[in-house]
């Protein structure tokens, strides 16, 4: 079990699961079981596209989890092009990617996904993102957004049309984590960098995105924020859902990051 990577980006599978990190601007990471992607193999609406992709497993709408990396600066007032990657590499379980500071940009960051284990149940793994700056000031974000859900994508803030939502239904914000409606898709910021997040979520509690970083930062300084992502064939238990935050919390930091 070892990333393959390709042109845009690398998957991992292990275990009836598949993890794919793809995009060139916005960085896509999608967890999907074999259970999800068989049932929508079999249905009426998969069936009655010619190259299976207009509700199916393409667009991620049986994906367990479907996050979207998005880059974010406060002083870009007007829509611009997102920074391409300069560098993509694998160490062991790992899948590293870099993205370099490029006008008007003000920031460069990294991101990287490392496998922690895959069971016949659940498939885990943790994401860690870094940013950097060569200016005297700036204020970098990084938000993490629901791909499948339609997400804000314009400098303006107005959301991409054109998205169907997401399968698992509306996600929620819990105290220490966020889920799915059924419980089978968590995230959760570690302990250490939740003062350094910020949760946007409707009137209702629904979750919108998570704010990474933000604040003031200035030249030669790093900032780093690591998140746990879960995917579960069954809904996760209180239980295991403490296991797996304090063993997060124990976890070392790893030598890419």
């Amino acid at each position: 079990m070892a990333w393959k990577l390709t042109d845009t980006g690398g998957t991992y599978s292990a275990d009836g699961f598949t993890l794919s990190v793809q995009g060139t601007g916005r960085t896509r990471i999608r967890l999907q079981s074999d259970v999800e992607t068989k049932s929508a193999a079999r249905s009426p609406s998969a069936s009655s596209s010619k190259d299976g992709a207009s509700l199916g497993t393409s667009h991620g709408h049986h994906s367990l989890c479907d996050w979207e990396v998005i880059p974010r600066d406060s002083s870009l007032v007007d829509e611009v092009a997102y920074p391409l990657p300069s560098e993509r590499y694998v160490r062991q379980q790992d899948l590293i990617t870099v993205f370099p500071q490029k006008y008007p940009w003000l920031f460069s960051y990294q991101i990287d996904v490392r496998v922690l284990s895959a069971c016949k149940d659940r498939f885990v793994a943790e994401l860690w993102l870094s940013i950097q700056t060569s200016m005297l000031e700036s204020n970098p974000e990084l938000w993490i957004a629901n791909g499948a859900a339609g997400v804000t994508s314009q400098a303006d803030g107005s959301v991409k049309a054109g998205v169907e939502p997401n399968s698992v239904g509306v996600w929620k914000c819990h105290p220490e984590y966020i889920c799915s409606a059924d419980k089978r898709s968590v995230l959760v910021v570690h302990p250490l960098d939740r003062a350094d997040s910020r949760t946007a979520a409707s009137p209702l509690g629904d979750f919108e995105h998570l704010e990474l970083f933000g604040r003031f930062m200035e030249k030669g300084v790093i900032r780093r924020g690591r998140v746990l992502l879960i995917g579960s064939r069954t809904t996760l238990s209180e239980t295991i859902m403490r296991e797996l935050i304090e063993s997060f919390s124990e976890s070392s930091l790893p030598l890419t990051a």
